[in-house]
């Protein structure tokens, strides 16, 4: 149940190998026509503020709110929702059905999570839709303690409470039309999972949008998505970056998903609603290049043999007993990792990057856990690698500096470079006192033509000259030419 979490929290770490701190991480980066997605600190805008209530005067408004809600979602659905049931629900209930709800994305059934481990996440949720029920419940407790957690108490509004239950109501559409518990247990991978759940949240935005415009409550849909996409203005800048990735990584689903869907609606009209469930996104990579869906042909980069490449890095840890997953690390997150640097040199970190797909291995538990990744990112052309990696090494001095400030320390690094016969980059072992406690960590960029593969090894005792050989013999892989057609 838990992987997506701890995914999560991994690919924080991955990202600040080489990230630090702005005032606002992660801003909007336009990619193949989708803009990825934005987190912001913790105030929400003046604009998006609408009627303040007390609890109770919003427990009073919530029928109103159901039935308002409701007829706007049939109208829009054509489906009779008379016997859809809203409920006001406590944390228990929401936990337990969240809990329900995440059985049906065991990918593999491999591990087993307890009640208790999902309840701080379960707290931050305003509303579900139970698979299981069929019902939508919405905890007001919830909804007041997360506007006072994230210090917006502007958001406690009849307009988010509103949007909150469309968005919901959208879910038991999505359910009745196209069945959300055959399309979640379709799923083979973590990958296909999180692009198979940015059209879910995705498409319950779109609708809910509409429905919200149509009863003058946009304010609602927009202050409910601050709410998704802010991230706490804490002061530890190493805690505050890993919030800022995980808030991407949650985010993705609904503002991403629902970009896609809207250029899906563009192209197709309707049909592309019935597209995206028929034939989900494989990856978070189509999400965000939605062109790249409609028409495979359009991604760059067919010539590599990308995850064969991967392969050869998964195989290296055969023999450990490692959780490995298969992800895309977005511009919206390469933009979060690159945020110590000046604004312009941020774009154009981001900017060399046509697209990244990495390969993730884990180990241990949350406060122990062992990390080994390796990313292939391939650049616009050869200078673009090679000034990616020339930034790469200006942010590992930020990085440094950044943690000066933080109760995360370095207390040892070296950075040496590599150079050989068609491959550069550079190496970097690093010692980190988290806590008390030294965890190892272990970095290594090695470019060859367009292509940078990028490793990072946290809490591991492998041999840096063997990374750096698994370097070369991923570019290797990735570059060789694919006989099987032949």
């Amino acid at each position: 149940m838990l992987r997506n979490l701890l995914l999560a929290f991994s690919i924080a770490l991955f990202a600040l190998a080489s990230c630090g701190d702005s005032e606002k991480p992660g801003a909007p980066e336009q990619s193949g026509g989708s803009t990825n997605t934005e987190v912001s600190k913790g105030t929400i805008d003046p604009s998006l503020i609408g009627v303040q209530l007390s609890k109770k005067g919003l427990e009073n408004k919530f029928p109103e709110l159901v039935e308002q809600a409701r007829k706007e979602l049939a109208s829009v659905s054509g489906l009779d929702l008379a016997d859809l049931e809203f409920k006001i629900a406590d944390e228990e209930k929401i936990l337990d059905t969240l809990v329900a709800n995440l059985s049906f994305q065991d990918i593999g059934k491999e591990e087993d999570y307890e009640r208790e481990d999902l309840r701080e996440l379960s707290r931050g949720m305003i509303g579900i839709y139970s698979m299981t029920e069929g019902k939508v419940y919405v905890s007001l407790d919830n909804f007041e303690w997360l506007t006072d957690v994230m210090e917006m108490p502007g958001s406690f509004t009849k307009e988010v409470l509103f949007a909150v239950i469309a968005h919901e109501g959208v879910h038991a559409i999505a359910d009745r039309k196209y069945g959300l518990v055959k399309l979640i247990e379709s799923m083979s991978n973590e990958s296909e999972l999180m692009a198979a759940n940015a059209v879910i949240e995705g498409y319950a935005q779109v609708i809910a949008r509409d429905v919200c415009a149509k009863t003058n409550m946009t304010k609602g849909i927009d202050g409910m998505t601050e709410l998704i996409t802010t991230v706490p203005d804490i002061d530890d800048p190493v805690a505050k970056m890993q919030i800022a990735v995980m808030v991407q990584q949650f985010a993705f689903a609904y503002v991403e998903g629902e970009s896609f869907l809207n250029a899906l609606v563009a192209a197709k009209g309707e049909a592309g609603l019935d597209q995206a469930f028929a034939a989900p996104p494989t990856s978070r990579a189509y999400v965000n290049n939605p062109d790249w869906y409609m028409d495979p042909n359009k991604r760059p980069g067919a010539d590599y043999q990308v995850e064969d490449a991967l392969d050869v890095f998964d195989a290296f840890f055969a023999e450990d007993e490692w959780t490995t997953q298969r992800q895309d690390f977005d511009k919206g997150l390469l933009r979060t990792a690159a945020s110590a640097l000046p604004e312009e040199d941020v774009k154009e970190y981001v900017d060399a990057v046509i697209q990244t797909r990495l390969t993730l291995g884990m180990a241990g538990g949350v406060l122990d856990q062992q990390l080994v990744v390796c990313a292939l990112h391939h650049c616009q052309s050869i200078d673009h690698a090679v000034r990616f990696v020339e930034l790469s090494k200006q942010l590992v001095n930020a990085k440094e500096e950044m943690m000066k400030d933080s109760a995360t320390q370095i207390t040892e690094s070296k950075m040496d470079e590599v150079d050989k016969p068609g491959f550069s980059g550079f190496k970097l072992s690093q010692t980190v006192d988290v806590g008390g406690s030294e965890v190892g960590t272990q970095t290594v960029q090695i470019i060859k033509g367009d292509l940078v593969c990028e490793m990072t090894f946290v809490n591991t005792e492998y041999d840096q000259e063997d990374a750096v050989q698994l370097a070369f013999d991923v570019l290797n892989k990735a570059t060789s030419v694919d006989k099987s057609e032949d």
